[in-house]
């Protein structure tokens, strides 16, 4: 809701909630809250897919899905158990390489969070442990490493799937931020 508060008090009038590879952001969102309902603020249902491509990662919005589409939710679980495995097998990785162990309350807390797990996270708990100042000294130090050590393939679906995962919802798809993958310009 600050987002919302936010986007009202600087006269947005159409917002999307586009969260990256996860819908519990807008399904969280109560659009009957008097904030929203009194402002007349237009809030599109969305989602921001990560699909796989040669050079990398590209970003794949979907707007005016339907949050609850059974394959897209479906999707988004398979999603978030991976980033669980993920973070797990780097949190190993640290602690082998360098000995780092966090305590299992910290460990089960992010397993039980409402969010995609990731590296952040665990630089989050690096700097609350002294084993880092900053989220960038973490990856640095330990986790930039860490990830290359795990990953066994890049993170991120084919990107035809992130598209009939979009259009099966009823959605519309669009590429987010296409300067950043230095496409040719024909």
């Amino acid at each position: 809701i600050e987002l919302i508060r936010h986007a009202i008090e600087c006269k947005v009038g159409v917002i999307a909630i586009t969260d990256h590879d996860t819908l519990n952001g807008i399904k969280s969102l109560d659009k009957k809250d008097p904030v929203i309902v009194d402002s007349g603020i237009q809030i599109i249902d969305g989602i921001e897919l990560s699909a796989k491509t040669s050079k990398g990662i590209m970003h794949i919005l979907g707007y005016d899905i339907d949050i609850n589409d059974i394959n897209l939710n479906k999707k988004m679980e398979e999603l978030k158990d991976n980033s669980i495995n993920s973070v797990l097998s780097i949190m190993e990785q640290i602690k082998r390489d360098y000995d780092i162990v966090f305590r299992y309350d910290d460990i089960r807390d992010l397993v039980n969070s409402n969010h995609n797990l990731g590296r952040p996270d665990l630089a989050k708990l690096c700097i609350k442990y002294g084993y880092a100042t900053s989220v960038q000294d973490a990856f640095d130090k330990y986790l930039i490493d860490a990830y290359n050590k795990t990953r066994k393939t890049s993170k991120g679906m084919p990107y035809d799937e992130c598209l009939d995962l979009i259009s099966n919802s009823r959605g519309i798809p669009v590429l987010a931020h296409p300067k950043s993958l230095e496409l040719p310009e024909k």
